[in-house]
């Protein structure tokens, strides 16, 4: 009889270790899942980043691009102020054909006859 509940003891060590290896696998399968998730995460992170980074150098393009053309229409009065002033045209004249506030025609009056 002991070789009978030992062979039993054998059957049932054999089946819990297949179970626990069983199980191990399936532990593994499901880490590697996680893993492989985890990497989809941090390449879509890491892709999202760059598009973010791409999406704001292009925002400072544009702003600059805005900048420039502010500056062009702020400077294009001026400069036709300055060229009427040379040929000796009033100030009243030339703050009606530029735009710009008298004072501020008078001040570049003062500032080219200085």
């Amino acid at each position: 009889m002991c070789d009978f509940w030992e062979e039993l003891l054998n059957e049932g060590r054999k089946e819990a270790e297949e179970q626990a290896n069983a199980q191990a696998e399936q532990a593994n399968a499901q880490a590697e899942q996680a893993i492989a998730r985890a990497e989809q995460a941090k390449a879509e992170a890491e892709q999202a980043k760059a598009e973010a980074e791409q999406a704001k150098a292009e925002a400072e393009r544009a702003y600059a691009q805005v900048e420039s053309v502010k500056q062009n229409a702020r400077s294009y009065p001026i400069k036709t102020a300055l060229r009427m002033i040379k040929d000796g045209l009033a100030s009243e004249k030339i703050a009606v054909y530029t735009g710009l506030p008298i004072e501020e025609v008078n001040e570049l009056i003062s500032l080219t006859s200085a």
